[in-house]
């Protein structure tokens, strides 16, 4: 529970961060969004990729465990990393996720070749994915992002982000909520 409430606050901050920056702009008549602006595009000119070092050093590290643990898991850990580079590496929503959809694509690359030829424990001539179902689904997942590029670039980054904290919170309360249920589901088992 300390946790959501951690990632609640940092979700919170992170709004008030834009909200701040969407107040200053309108007040000053965008001096400072457009300083913020010149100062990125200077560091972006000169191929500073460490302004930060230890914020960026600490995102890498998180970005690593998050990205194995959901391997292991069967995900990407693709939009887990997204508030790690909004926060640490001070990326801009648009900026953010097409990196988190190449981490993905890399994960999934990477897991079907170590998966491919795994078999299935209960009938040794299937293999343990089911391709059929994949093939059928990626022309979705395709459409979905490709409304989804079409949609983010209508609707401004305070509602892309919006969407994706709630997105976000309610993923982790619905697991949070399956895990609480298989915990203890497990006990009462251990206890028979």
């Amino acid at each position: 529970m300390k946790s959501m409430k951690t990632f609640t606050l940092l979700v919170a901050l992170m709004f008030a961060h834009i909200e701040a920056n969407r107040l200053a702009q309108e007040f000053t008549g965008g001096e400072q969004i457009e300083l913020k602006t010149a100062v990125r595009a200077s560091a972006q000119k000169e191929k500073m990729p460490f302004r930060h070092p230890v914020m960026e050093t600490v995102g890498t590290v998180l970005m690593f465990i998050l990205i194995a643990l959901s391997n292991a898991g069967g995900l990407s850990g693709a939009g887990s990393n997204i508030p790690i580079m909004l926060i640490f590496f001070d990326l801009e929503m648009h900026e953010a996720v097409p990196i988190s959809a190449f981490v993905a694509v890399c994960a999934t690359v990477y897991r079907f070749f170590v998966n491919f030829s795994q078999k299935h424990p209960n009938d040794p001539k299937r293999n343990c994915i089911n391709y059929e179902a994949v093939e059928i689904t990626m022309p979705f997942v395709f459409l979905g992002s490709f409304y989804g590029v079409q949609l983010g670039a209508a609707v401004g980054q305070t509602a892309q982000v919006c969407v994706f904290g709630i997105t976000v919170a309610w993923s982790i309360k619905t697991t949070a909520k399956r895990a609480c249920a298989l915990l203890e589901q497990e006990r009462q088992a251990a206890r028979k």
